[in-house]
């Protein structure tokens, strides 16, 4: 059953939970995929400086592009086209954060799929990201069984984080267990 989505204010328990590994002054970001948007907040304190809300959301995605479990190349392609238009209006909030950080189950489950580990704390890169989607359309175009997590929302979720890996220049990202 997916987890009830947070609202955006949340967003601050979120990064102060998150941000207790570090220290004061270094810039961290902290990113929440949800079911009708994603939200990031920025800080260099025990408090986010800065917060945006994208209007792209793992459920939302899904429901407007995928007709299948299992999304055509079509679709995946027509739903980038969304969700790299709502990315652009993040790239001054991520120009500051060094350490970017997450605790959403379906990002953990994104790294499950891409086989760098498991624990408490996950190192995501986007080389892995970048091969997980890579897996995902070869498997649309019939060239793969299909081994990664079945649903519409995975796929979405998938295509949300490479997308936001790729355009805000984020080499990687820490997945940490939900606090």
């Amino acid at each position: 059953m997916p987890t009830a989505e947070r609202l955006p204010d949340e967003i601050h328990d979120r990064y102060s939970a998150l941000r207790a590994d570090f220290a004061s002054g270094q810039a961290i970001a902290v990113l929440h995929i949800g079911a009708s948007r994603t939200v990031i907040a920025v800080g260099r304190g025990s408090q986010p400086q800065a917060t945006w809300t994208l209007d792209i959301g793992s459920r939302k995605i899904a429901n407007a592009y995928f007709k299948r479990a299992l999304p055509a190349p079509e679709e995946i392609e027509a739903a980038i086209v969304e969700i790299e238009d709502e990315i652009s209006r993040a790239r001054p909030l991520f120009a500051a954060a060094s350490t970017v950080l997450t605790n959403d189950t379906d990002v953990r489950d994104i790294a499950l799929a891409a086989g760098v580990g498991d624990g408490p704390s996950i190192m995501l890169t986007v080389d892995a990201v970048e091969r997980t989607f890579e897996r995902l359309v070869a498997t649309a175009l019939r060239q793969l069984g299909h081994d990664l997590p079945q649903g519409t929302q995975f796929a979405a979720t998938l295509t949300i984080l490479r997308e936001l890996m790729h355009h805000l220049k984020i080499p990687s990202i820490t997945v940490r267990a939900e606090c």
